[in-house]
């Protein structure tokens, strides 16, 4: 299911959050927003600040197993995610969400980022990796367990490469009229995609034929 969605009128909705297979984390007062997220998404939605910002899909991001901070987050933030761990990176980088590109299966990440402490936080195999010529590849990028979706730049080896590491297959696509930093524009995980309203017709179809070969 692929649906469009504004956070607090901002087509940008995966700045203000992110789902994994248990938990979907968004910045507070969001209305009806939530019960949107929980039938969408099948998860507990949980309304939060990280560092006391509504950027909650920009500093954290994680799977099933765990979730990864940066180090100025707050302890009040982090006792609200339950039944998942929370590892504070400790860290200068930590814009984490942009960095690295994580599903329950594996991990991709920036090589501005250490190995070990992402093996640990999310319990899959780290590999470093760039896209397209990006190191803030996580921003080019959008995972769930059932898809990838990269910048339309990437190249034929570069996809079979994060194909083969987070154990999916990989599609090009741009949301929100031609933006192809997707980790901006999407919010999902494998039951639902939320993308911001101004992604166009052709961006929906081509992000549904994606999924649906994939399926």
């Amino acid at each position: 299911m692929i649906e469009k969605l504004d956070i607090a009128g901002n087509p940008f909705v995966g700045i203000f959050g992110f789902s994994t297979e248990k938990v979907t984390l968004i910045r507070p007062d969001i209305g009806k927003t939530k019960r949107i997220l929980e039938e969408a998404l099948k998860t507990a939605v949980v309304e939060t600040t990280m560092a006391r910002t509504d950027l909650v899909g920009l500093f954290a991001c994680g799977n099933s197993h765990g979730i990864a901070v940066p180090y100025f987050v707050e302890k009040e933030e982090m006792k609200l995610i339950e039944d998942i761990p929370v590892i504070r990176f400790m860290q200068k980088y930590t814009a984490l969400a942009n960095l690295i590109l994580v599903n329950d299966f594996g991990c991709v990440a920036s090589p501005l980022i250490e190995r070990k402490a992402l093996e640990d936080a999310f319990g899959v195999p780290v590999e470093h990796a760039t896209i397209a010529g990006f190191r803030n590849m996580g921003a080019v990028a959008f995972a769930t367990n059932k898809v990838v979706y990269l910048h339309p730049e990437v190249s034929e080896e570069e996809m079979q490469f994060i194909s083969e590491m987070l154990h999916v297959s990989c599609g090009k696509a741009t949301a929100n009229m031609g933006i192809p930093y997707l980790r901006s524009c999407m919010l999902g995980n494998s039951h639902g995609l939320l993308v911001g309203s101004w992604t166009t017709g052709i961006e929906m179809n081509n992000l549904e034929d994606v999924l649906e070969v994939i399926v």
